[in-house]
């Protein structure tokens, strides 16, 4: 399977989005030591978003499992970090264009 997803997780995401090229109902699940912190269905263009719930702990690693029918088990280890900040963020603009 080839499978797309961020490197790193920052602790406090709510979500996480994972792609698994031309795979429907593939299964992607968070682990990490016996806990189950999120896991969701490919739909029929491959992509799922995994719901994360309990949070992330702040550091360390977290571990993504894709399964799917007739398909070699994709397991990786990512990074879990603190988000760092202050963050600058765009809510909204204004365009003038009258002049």
């Amino acid at each position: 399977m080839t499978v797309y997803h961020d490197a790193q997780i920052y602790s406090g995401l709510t979500t996480f989005d994972v792609t698994v090229f031309g795979v429907e109902d593939a299964l992607c699940a968070f682990f990490r030591n016996d806990t189950l912190y999120g896991s969701a269905y490919t739909n029929a263009s491959g992509f799922a978003i995994i719901t994360i719930d309990p949070p992330l702990p702040s550091s360390g690693e977290i571990t993504l499992t894709v399964t799917a029918y007739n398909k070699i088990p994709y397991i990786v280890s990512i990074p879990v970090q603190a988000p760092s900040g202050p963050y600058i963020s765009f809510l909204k603009g204004i365009i003038d264009d009258t002049g």
